[in-house]
């Protein structure tokens, strides 16, 4: 059962893009807006997706903002990834094969790292019952390609921050 909090928590993306675009200080000065987003040392991201081209994009995007990144093209390199490296975000693609985005999510949350690692599905999947399924597998957020990564990253932010 999806909780009204879940729903809650996945439109704060949408309210922190609207305050982003709206703010007029950011808005004067695009520089502060990346030391605002990320204003401290380097974290570790692993980026998880199947297509090659989108995975060099979300690569280049987060290096821009000081992330430390490694990147896997399926599930199954992404956990093992994530088990030699022990990064503080996976963002993961759902639909990959050798290993789906959920299951992997699932045995990351089945090692109760502390800190606990933040989960970020960026899929295709749109259908309300897919961001509960994704929930219940242990993600933080839902994202639906194509997505915005300006908001990816200031969830990101926000979680890291939490």
């Amino acid at each position: 059962m999806v909780k009204r909090s879940d729903i809650l928590s996945s439109l704060h993306a949408d309210r922190i893009s609207q305050w982003f675009l709206r703010d007029p200080k950011l808005r004067q000065s695009p520089g502060n807006l990346e030391n605002r987003m990320f204003p401290v040392g380097a974290a570790r991201l692993l980026i998880v997706d199947d297509d090659a081209e989108l995975l060099a994009a979300y690569t280049l995007f987060f290096c821009k903002y000081g992330f430390d990144i490694r990147t896997a093209l399926n599930g199954a390199d992404a956990l093992a990834e994530y088990h030699a490296w022990h990064p503080a975000i996976v963002m993961l693609d759902i639909e990959m094969p050798r290993l789906d985005g959920r299951a992997v999510a699932r045995e990351i949350r089945h090692v109760r790292a502390v800190p606990a690692p933040l989960l970020v599905a960026v899929t295709g999947l749109s259908e309300p019952f897919e961001w509960a399924k994704s929930m219940r597998s242990g993600f933080d957020h839902h994202f639906v390609k194509p997505v915005l990564l300006p908001i990816v990253l200031a969830a990101i932010t926000l979680g890291l921050a939490a």
